[in-house]
């Protein structure tokens, strides 16, 4: 089954698919995902991706609307046209709900679809499809070096039973997430980033540049700010994920924030001074699930 959380960045990745029975699947018939399909986060507005083979046949969630194009070349222009800033702003300012924002398919109906002829379509989607696979590239370089990285530690932890025990409390200043829910849509870039525990948890490095909600001037309505290098940590059943931030943000409920004892705060706000070159700290990521 496709589930929200399954949904990122304008791709699937579900590494681990929920399933569900035959008996399921057969009830549900109008959601079983075909290829060409567009599919939309009806809480998570902004985010769309379109099926291709390796989906094909699947069931989608509740929270996850399906668009059928009538004419399949219009799939992939539909996919950029639904990520683009200025339509993501649409759908924020006609979403219902305060705590969580949906856009029901009544007001997707609604949306405005701007049609440049079809070679453009064409090389807009093209130049688009090139990006993506650029950042796809560099997300497999970061991973691997992750990967490395996490092998060179194992080995030097190898010896860790003489090295001097502490507790959590005595290394880390540990702080939880209490900012509401941005109410408004905020163009990347400016604002606070607004981090939920889903921000964390489907981030696939240990390090979190952006977030899907920014705050404004407003700052999270007086909650604490945290400056970069922070290891903000988030669970769900089964699974505990941490990532350090790299950008000013303040956190929800359901995350955690932790910091070394030794950096000074000021009036309630987390103040952290950046190294002069990124390096990997000396804590592991929090234990997760085998994959």
């Amino acid at each position: 089954m496709l589930r929200a959380g399954d949904i990122a960045d304008g791709r699937i990745r579900a590494a681990e698919p929920m399933l569900i029975s035959r008996e399921v699947d057969s009830n549900s018939p109008r959601t079983r995902l075909r290829s060409g399909d567009v599919v939309v986060l009806v809480g998570r507005i902004g985010e769309a991706a379109t099926i291709h083979g390796e989906h094909e046949g699947w069931n989608a969630a509740r929270s996850v609307a399906i668009v059928r194009c009538v004419d399949p070349a219009m799939a992939e222009w539909l996919r950029v046209w639904l990520t683009a800033p200025a339509v993501r702003a649409w759908c924020n300012a006609h979403a219902s709900g305060s705590a969580q924002a949906t856009l029901g398919l009544a007001k997707l109906r609604r949306l405005p679809i701007a049609l440049p002829p079809p070679d453009t379509r064409g090389r807009v989607v093209r130049t688009v499809e090139i990006i993506e696979g650029k950042a796809a590239a560099n997300e497999r370089i970061a991973a691997t070096a992750v990967a490395l990285a996490d092998a060179h530690f194992a080995v030097a932890a190898a010896d860790r039973h003489t090295w001097p025990h502490h507790t959590f409390k005595d290394v880390v200043r540990a702080y939880t997430g209490a900012a509401p829910k941005p109410t408004a849509s905020i163009p990347e870039g400016d604002g606070t980033a607004w981090v939920a525990p889903a921000d964390v948890l489907r981030n696939p490095l240990p390090y979190l540049d952006r977030t899907a909600e920014r705050w404004g001037d407003t700052a999270g309505q007086g909650s604490e700010i945290c400056l970069p290098n922070a290891v903000l940590v988030a669970s769900k059943p089964g699974e505990v994920r941490a990532a350090i931030n790299r950008t000013p943000s303040s956190w929800a409920a359901g995350c955690s924030e932790y910091d070394p004892p030794n950096r000074p705060t000021h009036g309630g706000c987390c103040t952290r001074s950046a190294p002069e070159a990124p390096s990997r700290p000396d804590w592991r990521r929090a234990p997760q699930r085998v994959r």
